[in-house]
């Protein structure tokens, strides 16, 4: 499993292995454990003996919630996801609120309202908060340099302390009526049930690829459940109670979302699920063979001869012009040993020269040049410059020869015809300068004659 290697700290990973695991087991143990409550506390009222155990729950809430806001932190100052942001906003503000409704429980009796409203706005910061971070799915991450500026988070905690400060003002305006849920605290809690409705409706409906995301929908299901049988309850009977393992369930899975996407390094539509991957190899596959099918195209209609050859000689690719020299199709690649095709074998010492220059890529790992004369299938002679390439592994092996020969034959009969010129002009200049000699002779005979005759006068 891919890690996050970036954040430099093994132990917060390694927390966050353990809390996966633990909330992952929870939420898969919610539904005994509520139907373990609805048993025992049926037809009970409140006891004394159940505050304790309500507020250290409570309080282990907060610090979990803050424990998961400080994971979402992580890797919103990673990857810049807004989402990640809000969610780790609404982990910190239910966290800074529901300490205060586990730390009520034993003033419930002197102070009903405070005591529920602490637990109804809490859920509704989170609410609030996340389903913002939904909408803005698939916006671009933010800049570095301002994911860590106080002024994107301290508003933040002064709305939070200030949502405390209220609801300590407020309980004290608010009659409470015994072992029954004032209105203002059911208008809070329908406000959360409204919005985490909202939420679920709008992510399940999303054509998103990744897995995570469907979680955070399932996630506000159970929170939208939640928040209705709190709203149906009263204070400490069996319904308040499931109202608190559905919300414990669906909290459950959203940090079990959180953690997976930390874990992989990834921002939350980063992460696919087995059909969109598979979806997206077959995308892939297919442009690799559009890819490949272009690249065919390319080669095949280059005038260069060009060959892959394995270091035991086996041809393993070759274009169309090889190919049609050496007289052979694709279905004859990997069959066939490149030393030993016509148009190199027609003569043994055109067969050893290539030969020599194969071994010696090999040995030497070196590019070797050479000129050469061939004879393809058509049957018409054709001159080289061929080049044979080691291509070698990580270790320094050769793991395969490239062979390419560019066609010359028009340069070679051109020189051919230059020096066929040459030797005839140079004949010419001979044949002239020897006409020359000879007249030269003759004139100076004539003129020794002429000597001779005056002389006899």
């Amino acid at each position: 499993m891919p890690t996050n290697t970036n954040t430099g700290n093994k132990l917060t990973l390694f927390f966050t292995k353990v809390a996966e695991n633990y909330i992952l087991l929870t939420a898969i143990l919610a539904p005994l454990v509520s139907i373990l409550y609805i048993y025992y506390f049926t037809a009970q009222t409140r006891e004394t003996e159940f505050s304790v155990p309500h507020e250290i729950s409570m309080i282990l809430a907060a610090v979990a919630s803050a424990f998961i806001a400080y994971v979402a932190t992580n890797n919103y100052k990673q990857h810049g996801n807004p989402v990640l942001r809000y969610i780790a906003l609404g982990f910190y503000g239910f966290g800074l609120i529901y300490v205060w409704h586990g730390i009520a429980t034993e003033n419930y009796d002197d102070h009903q309202t405070m005591f529920l409203m602490f637990s109804s706005a809490a859920r509704a910061i989170v609410a609030i908060y996340v389903t913002r971070g939904l909408f803005l799915l698939n916006r671009q991450p933010d800049p570095v340099e301002e994911r860590g500026k106080l002024s994107k988070w301290l508003p933040h905690f002064l709305l939070f302390i200030a949502v405390d400060l209220a609801i300590f003002l407020l309980s004290k305006y608010v009659p409470s009526e015994e072992d029954k849920t004032p209105l203002a605290v059911n208008i809070v809690e329908g406000f959360a049930l409204g919005l985490s409705l909202v939420s679920s409706i709008y992510v399940l409906t999303l054509k998103a690829k990744s897995p995570i995301l469907k979680y955070y929908g399932w996630t506000f299901l159970f929170l939208a459940q939640g928040s209705l049988a709190a709203v149906m309850s009263q204070p400490w009977d069996s319904l308040w109670w499931f109202s608190h393992m559905l919300w414990a369930a669906g909290f459950s899975i959203l940090c079990y979302a959180i953690l997976i996407a930390y874990q992989h390094g990834g921002s939350l539509e980063s992460i696919y699920g087995i059909d969109a991957l598979l979806e997206q190899l077959s995308a892939a596959k297919e442009e690799i063979q559009i890819k490949d099918i272009e690249l065919r195209e390319y080669v095949d209609n280059m005038s260069t001869y060009n060959a892959k050859i394995d270091p035991k000689g086996l041809l393993l690719f070759a274009n169309k012009t090889m190919l049609d020299a050496a007289g052979l199709t694709e279905a004859d690649l990997t069959r066939v040993n490149f030393l030993e095709l016509q148009p190199f074998n027609y003569d043994p010492e055109v067969g050893k020269r290539l030969r020599d220059a194969f071994d010696k890529a090999l040995a030497q790992g070196l590019n070797v040049n050479y000129e050469e004369r061939i004879r393809p299938a058509s049957g018409d002679a054709v001159y080289l410059t061929f080049s044979l390439i080691p291509v070698k592994d990580r270790e320094g092996k050769v793991s395969y020869v490239l062979a390419e020969g560019k066609d010359i034959t028009e340069q070679v009969q051109a020189e051919e015809k230059i020096q066929a010129a040459n030797k005839e002009l140079e004949n010419m200049n001979k044949m002239m300068i020897g006409r020359e000699v000879k007249m030269a002779e003759m004139k100076k005979e004539l003129e020794s004659l002429k000597s001779k005759s005056g002389a006899a006068v």
